[in-house]
């Protein structure tokens, strides 16, 4: 567990020296939660997508014009085309794929930036009939693009449950 809170928490380190708009925005409470709800449901449902072993699905969450990336163990995914790849391959030797959702929190810095961060349990069953048992977090930034939440970014770490 240490070694995943490490990579999450060099994951923080990165995102805290993104630039966020100097222009301080007020948000009123109700729009804060407003806000808090949907990003919370669009975390659902990528955990539904990653679930569903659709890459299509999967790609539909992402940004078009704000794309940072998908950083897993393999490296950074930048475009539609590469994490369509990207998934299709995680995809092919799973039989199912199956988070748990422990908790989700949202940081709010600004009405058009959301920063989300996961923590599911992850059952994946292989193609081989192997089974394997994750704790799994995650970070993601959520971007407003045409009035709906989009994804720009993705970075996670798993550590083998027991």
């Amino acid at each position: 567990m240490k070694s995943m809170h490490l990579a999450v928490g060099s994951i923080l380190l990165i995102l805290l020296l993104l630039p966020v708009p100097a222009q301080a925005q007020t948000m009123t409470a109700a729009q804060k939660a407003d806000i808090e709800q949907a990003v919370k449901a669009k975390i659902k449902q990528m955990y539904a997508a990653f679930d569903s072993l659709n890459a299509e699905t999967c790609v539909k969450l992402w940004s078009r014009d704000m794309i940072m990336g998908a950083l897993t163990p393999t490296g950074l995914a930048t475009t539609p085309e590469a994490l369509s790849k990207l998934y299709k391959t995680e995809a092919s030797n799973k039989k199912s794929n199956t988070n748990a959702i422990v908790d989700i929190k949202v940081q709010i810095p600004s009405p058009e930036m959301v920063f989300g961060f996961g923590k599911t349990t992850l059952r994946i069953e292989r193609t081989n009939g192997n089974i394997e048992n994750y704790n799994f977090a995650d970070i993601s930034i959520w971007v407003k693009e045409s009035g709906d939440w989009k994804l720009a970014h993705h970075a996670y770490a798993a550590e083998p449950r027991k």
